[in-house]
């Protein structure tokens, strides 16, 4: 079975879309293996920047830098866990980000802010974090 597409001016894309007749077009993560390939199709960044840091035991804002993202991805600590969520995560009500977890990505909207905090599970763990725009 073929797989129903839009076409708009040309442009093919999936047959959803955003429930105001906008189109949806999918964001494709990538990973056999590290590093983390991302493709995000329809879209291109202008720079990205990276970061190491570490997490400890009091929640943190995670940036490399770039206020205005549209992308970010957690790597995962080479041990132990990490818990992400917002200024209030704690171990119990975050997520958790495992040593043997692939890395945690999210787009951001153009023109939107997000924060996301980590926090350690009582050991400081090293991190590292792409941004991109």
């Amino acid at each position: 079975m073929a797989a129903k597409l839009n076409d708009f001016d040309g442009v093919k894309s999936s047959a959803r879309d955003d429930g105001n007749g906008g189109l949806v077009t999918d964001i494709h993560l990538k990973s056999q293996e590290k590093p983390l390939q991302v493709d995000f199709p329809q879209a291109g960044f202008s720079s990205f920047k990276t970061d190491k840091f570490t997490v400890t035991s009091t929640a943190q804002k995670v940036t490399a830098g770039i206020t205005d993202r549209t992308a970010l991805t957690i790597y995962p600590p080479a041990e132990g866990t990490i818990y992400i969520g917002n200024s209030t995560v704690t171990a119990d009500t975050g997520i958790p980000l495992t040593a043997d977890d692939k890395p945690f990505s999210v787009p951001v909207a153009a023109g939107k802010t997000l924060y996301v905090y980590v926090i350690n599970d009582g050991t400081d763990r090293d991190v590292r974090v792409f941004e991109a725009k």
